[in-house]
């Protein structure tokens, strides 16, 4: 198991457990491990918006939200950049 692999299981393991803080921030650390791969990037931004929905369902208006709406976008706007990196120098996917 790769670091990568090895962040997203801490992940999942401490939001199950409810430790949202210690989820958080192995998200971050992912993105920062991967912020080039856009496949492992995506990963993040659809793990990032499935707890986000959990929060909707479960703790509506929970600041902690917001965190996990920020990994969101923050993995998003990475893929976006590097898209737009490979098509400016020809090499779009």
């Amino acid at each position: 198991m790769d670091t990568f692999q090895q962040l997203m299981q801490l992940n999942g393991s401490a939001f199950e457990k409810r430790n949202f803080e210690s989820a958080y921030h192995s998200l971050m650390a992912a993105i920062y491990l991967v912020e080039r791969d856009d496949v492992r990037l995506q990963a993040i931004e659809e793990r990032a918006t499935e707890q986000e929905k959990w929060f909707d369902d479960n703790l509506p208006g929970d600041a902690r939200q917001r965190n996990f709406e920020a990994i969101r976008l923050q993995s998003t706007n990475l893929r976006f950049r590097l898209e737009n990196f490979r098509v400016r120098n020809g090499h779009a996917t």
